[in-house]
């Protein structure tokens, strides 16, 4: 079954009406530092429990620090082990429903193993590592593999991506996906799941294509059963057949559903009506049915060559796609009045192209949204010569060439839907925000009680910043999404003249009662608790 409906939508804005009024405070704890040590000399290993833990100069020592909600520092020990003559590096920590757990990636280029260790948290000390699971990549190019690892090692802040949990926290699984170097080969994709002990369930590598070409995995999901689903994007070769115009201002990138488990490898392409195609989508899975997966996006037209955001859209399926219906809305001018120029909303061109989907939303009633953010990078590569002066052109003797890239993450958008794919109601959240570090830039989440929390770092007009009594270049906000998806309150929790680190999103993690964010400079960091409702 396969339909279109477009509805009129209604809209909840967040006016640009910030609430003054601070509902909420964030309790700092004492600054910390290190002597000798600059940012990339510690990492933040998250919130588990009643405790956070950071590891300072994960390079050489591995020192583990504990703090109590209280930022005190209750606990600090040295994690050196050695592994098949490498020491490990920790990567991060993750918590099932059984406990809390460090794991460790070691890798080998020259005989192309990877092995996966891991550390259970017992009375707050993390105990001697076990291996947990061995993958041999035999088929692997000389480098790829290290390659394919580059960033595990040593990350700042929590590494992102490289493992999934369940929705009941019962599997854990870890992917890596490497993108064959040559068009004739296979793309692999390694696969380890463990249950909520850290026992290892199932492991296979995978020789496939995935997609045409240039492929990527942006998702990746873990059912409690132990089984995979991936969101693959790929360009799609260009047919030989003649293309109408319109066609061509579709893009070329196809997303694709996997579904992997012991058996094998299944796909479904995500194919939108006649003239439309998906920008960026998401999966999820309702009320933890692995039976049927829910996925939501942002599309696109082919009227418009500069590749527009027209809307959003919300598929079904089950686990072997053999059914799924999509329904589409279209954004309102309304909507979008503000997000894009006045000439661009008169041609009704939608919005820009670079929102990209960040997170999906779940909530107690069965409902799911997402939060997509504007996100872009621009890059300024400047040229001096021997004594410090701008140079013109690349060449000449003692030429220096330094390569800054800005990054900015603006607007978010919030659908919700129920789950026949209706929409309910959508929000924005206008914001600007430009850092020469991405670790200041999107922002930080944490889920409470069926409402989400979004921490962010936001530049404030002068008409803002007067109206708020604060002065600042660079301010930190709240804003809470309800139950009913409706946005509850926006207000500044403090500017950078209130404290003296730079608030980061990569140090963030919440429980039942608190959300943890922190902030950093140099050897320099704190944390800092809001609690929730």
């Amino acid at each position: 079954m396969h339909y279109l409906s477009k509805f009129l939508l209604f809209f909840f804005l967040l006016p640009i009406t910030q609430t003054f009024a601070q509902n909420y405070k964030v309790d700092w704890g004492p600054t910390y530092s290190r002597k000798g040590m600059n940012a990339s000399e510690y990492k933040f290993l998250g919130l588990h429990d009643d405790n956070y833990f950071m590891i300072m100069d994960p390079q050489n020592d591995n020192t583990i620090k504990t703090y109590d909600l209280n930022h005190q520092e209750i606990l600090e020990y040295d994690f050196e082990h050695i592994r098949n003559k490498t020491r490990l590096g920790i990567n991060g920590a993750v918590q099932t429903k059984s406990g809390t757990y460090l794991y460790m990636h070691q890798f080998s280029e020259k005989y192309k193993e990877w092995i996966i260790h891991a550390s259970k948290k017992i009375n707050n000390r993390f105990v001697e590592p076990k291996e947990v699971c061995f993958h041999n990549l035999e088929n692997l190019d000389k480098g790829q593999l290290k390659s394919g690892f580059l960033g595990y090692q040593y990350q700042w802040g929590a590494v992102k991506g490289d493992h999934v949990i369940s929705q009941d926290s019962s599997k854990v699984a870890f992917i890596k996906f490497f993108e064959r170097n040559r068009k004739k080969n296979d793309d692999i994709v390694a696969i380890s799941v463990f249950d909520d002990q850290m026992q290892l369930l199932w492991k296979d590598v995978f020789y496939y294509q995935f997609g045409d070409k240039n492929a990527t995995i942006n998702q990746q999901r873990v059912t409690n059963d132990g089984e995979i689903y991936l969101v693959g994007e790929s360009e799609k070769n260009r047919s030989s057949k003649i293309r109408s115009k319109k066609s061509k201002n579709l893009p070329e990138e196809v997303f694709t559903i996997y579904h992997i488990n012991q058996e094998g490898i299944l796909s479904q392409d995500v194919v939108l009506d006649k003239g439309k195609a998906p920008i960026d989508v998401g999966l999820y899975f309702p009320n933890n049915n692995t039976d049927q997966y829910l996925m939501a996006g942002l599309y696109t037209t082919d009227e418009f060559s500069s590749g527009r955001i027209n809307g959003v859209f919300f598929t079904y399926g089950d686990r072997d796609f053999t059914e799924h219906e999509i329904k589409i809305h279209e954004f309102e001018d309304e909507f979008i009045k503000g997000l894009v120029s006045n000439k661009a909303l008169k041609k009704g061109k939608g919005l820009n192209a670079r929102y990209r989907l960040k997170d999906m939303l779940e909530y107690d009633n069965g409902t799911i949204g997402f939060i997509a953010e504007e996100t872009y990078t621009r890059t300024n590569t400047t040229y001096t010569d021997q004594f410090g002066r701008t140079a013109f052109g690349a060449g000449g003797f003692g030429t220096t060439r330094q390569v800054q890239i800005t990054y900015f993450t603006n607007n978010i958008i919030i659908p919700k839907f129920d789950s026949q794919g209706n929409m309910l109601n959508i929000q924005r959240v206008d914001k600007t925000f430009a850092s020469l570090s991405q670790y200041n830039t999107s922002y930080s989440l944490a889920i409470n009680k069926g409402k989400a929390y979004l921490v962010f770092n936001d530049t404030k007009s002068r008409s803002e910043k007067k109206d708020m009594g604060k002065k600042g270049r660079r301010f930190t906000d709240l804003v809470v999404i309800g139950e009913d998806g409706a946005i509850e309150t926006r207000e500044t929790l403090f500017s950078d003249r209130e404290i003296d680190l730079e608030f980061t999103t990569y140090f963030s993690g919440y429980n039942d009662e608190y959300m943890l964010i922190g902030s950093t400079w140099r050897r320099k960091y704190a944390m800092g608790t809001i609690k929730f409702d």
